[in-house]
């Protein structure tokens, strides 16, 4: 039995016949639109492993015939599903996406002409639009009215190189407009934002198997996923088999999902501050991510998402780098 309802994530740009929004797939038309059907409700994902999941997924849902699913955008160049995570289940109840199942440049372009849209044939836009020459970090200084607090560059050993005008000026893996001259290649490794220091060195520094997140949201039925990792912790699993993103259209990575059993945020999950009573333990939880190769250049603070396939399971902050 399918009783699953369905929603693509796709459509971002300037050109779009409309902001991307969730339609169940058991919505077969669109009788006022020239939209096309999102997806069927019984997709399941292609991969053995990642089809096993949702399987699993499914069978521990307490309320399986209401049951709703993210996937990526037929279009992988426009997929928005790394940005649509916190999307819960009863998020998505309420959620269209109705460019999810549809090509930019086939589909919604042509339809934009067909509507009269002026901007149907406009290049597609990037970066911040407030931001128009990309320096934010002087953008940010003239909004607040006084220059970004200097500090230190040191290497991974604690040497001092030099001096930087702002710590915000810097990014995981950036190798140029460091500030310093070396004799070989230096990346930035990390950024200490408690002591203003940025630490310098090789790329091989870059590299890390596995991390942590925090304040992590399910967009799979949370009960059956803290059911599935429970039962792999008490088996002393290696975690479950997922698909994971570490930065926008990366792609998909294979690594598995365990809970972070070294903090206490993951138990007693009722207790959990949150939103509203349906979703109970939004944000209280912190995951491992344990990549089958190593990732290059993860950053705490960014999100990291992870899938059964094309489905989001849910996603989180990276906390901080496990090497």
């Amino acid at each position: 039995m399918c009783g699953s309802h369905t929603s693509s994530a796709g459509g971002e740009d300037t050109s779009s016949a409309g902001v991307a929004s969730a339609v169940p797939a058991n919505l077969s038309s669109l009788q006022d639109t020239e939209l096309k059907e999102t997806s069927n409700s019984c997709e399941q994902p292609q991969e053995d492993t990642s089809a096993t999941l949702w399987d699993q997924i499914i069978a521990h849902a307490q309320n399986e015939d209401e049951l709703y699913t993210l996937s990526a955008g037929a279009d992988s160049s426009k997929d928005q599903s790394y940005v649509l995570y916190s999307l819960t289940q009863e998020r998505l109840a309420h959620v269209l996406l109705p460019l999810g199942g549809l090509i930019k440049e086939t589909d919604v372009r042509p339809i934009a002409e067909r509507q009269g849209f002026g901007n149907a044939q406009k290049r597609d836009s990037q970066g911040i639009c407030f931001v128009p020459d990309g320096d934010f970090a002087h953008y940010i200084e003239e909004r607040k009215g006084e220059l970004l607090a200097p500090g230190t560059i040191v290497d991974t050993e604690g040497s001092v190189l030099g001096q930087h005008t702002g710590a915000i000026r810097y990014t995981i893996g950036q190798r140029k407009g460091l500030g310093v001259a070396m004799l070989k290649p230096v990346y930035v490794t990390s950024i200490d934002t408690q002591t203003n220091t940025v630490v310098l060195g090789e790329e091989a520094n870059l590299f890390a198997s596995a991390l942590v997140a925090k304040d992590w949201i399910w967009s799979a039925p949370e009960d059956a996923m803290r059911s599935l990792l429970d039962m792999d912790a008490s088996a002393m699993g290696p975690g479950l088999s997922v698909d994971a993103r570490i930065r926008y259209h990366q792609p998909s990575q294979r690594a598995h999902l365990s809970w972070d059993t070294t903090s206490p945020q993951h138990a007693q999950p009722q207790h959990a501050q949150t939103l509203d009573h349906t979703e109970a333990f939004a944000g209280a939880q912190r995951l491992i991510i344990r990549f089958d190769t190593p990732q290059r250049a993860i950053a705490p603070g960014q999100a990291v998402v992870v899938y059964a396939g094309d489905i989001v399971l849910g996603g989180g902050t990276v906390s901080h780098v496990l090497h």
